[in-house]
């Protein structure tokens, strides 16, 4: 075997060397968001089943995991504040009590945000969101949940003034097809997505959708189509003819919250554009 290979042409090692190179760079980039033709993994509320939900340790474990998308929730705190936190109150996952929207800015960011996961993440804040926009822009997309939109007045125009700003200072996600949904905008509030279609009709969009709601009439997938790009429901709705019927109106199809293989299996076999893991 080995007079064999010493017999191979020395630009036939570099050629396959070359390749192996190009491979190991390709294989770099598949865990990158964007990617044409895949099942887009979004880590749901970072890495959350491996650190404290909608915190910075979770979105970077996220990221080190090599998602595609970091999904993140959306609350304002009392003086205005978009801050990064799933619960209308903080009472499950902080050290505190009460609602986000009682509590002043600086109220919220000395709570700790990480202990009751674990002690290893005591210490954890909750983000802003603008902080969050500007650690990860251009390194993972974001799919950003907008909760309870119609109790906080401004949250949609000031997620928009946000995102805008840093598209604006970022030239080359304009010009670069790979950052066509560096951000998607998602919420169960209707009346929000179509606003956001109507102030930013560019912007990417996502109709959430409940477990209880157990069918889609051709009515109801024209109406989501007309302001959304995709359409998000709890994984217990999703069937093939579901995400045919989501695909045949040019709607994608990311459900949530996938937590074991065989629902990832099922989910892909069904033709799902995407899953919302805690593990991913």
């Amino acid at each position: 075997m080995m007079k064999k290979w010493h017999r191979v042409p020395t630009f036939i090692i570099v050629v396959v060397l070359i390749g192996i190179v190009v491979l190991a760079g390709l294989a770099e980039t598949t865990g990158q968001a964007y990617a044409k033709g895949d099942v887009v993994v979004v880590a749901h509320r970072g890495a959350s089943g491996l650190a404290p939900e909608n915190t910075i340790a979770a979105f970077d474990l996220a990221l080190e995991l090599r998602a595609d998308y970091l999904e993140l929730d959306v609350q304002m705190s009392r003086d205005g504040h978009l801050v990064v936190i799933h619960d209308p109150s903080v009472n499950r996952t902080t050290n505190g009590r009460g609602l986000v929207r009682d509590k002043l800015l600086h109220e919220l960011q000395q709570l700790d945000a990480g202990g009751r996961f674990s002690k290893e993440y005591t210490g954890e804040r909750i983000p802003l969101l603008e902080e969050v926009l500007e650690r990860y822009w251009g390194r993972i997309g974001l799919l950003i949940e907008l909760k309870e939109p119609s109790l906080y007045p401004g949250m949609v125009e000031k997620t928009l003034d946000m995102v805008g700003r840093l598209e604006r200072s970022d030239e080359s996600a304009k010009s670069d097809e790979m950052y066509a949904e560096q951000v998607i905008i998602q919420s169960f509030d209707r009346d929000a997505i179509r606003s956001i279609r109507e102030q930013m009709p560019d912007m990417a969009t996502a109709v959430l959708i409940r477990s209880e709601r157990k069918r889609m009439l051709a009515e109801d997938w024209e109406a989501l189509a007309a302001y959304a790009d995709y359409v998000n429901p709890h994984q217990s709705l999703v069937t093939a003819r579901f995400v045919e019927n989501a695909h045949a109106y040019n709607l994608k199809v990311i459900p949530w919250t996938v937590r074991k293989p065989s629902e990832a299996r099922r989910l892909i076999h069904a033709g799902v554009d995407g899953l919302i893991t805690d593990y991913p």
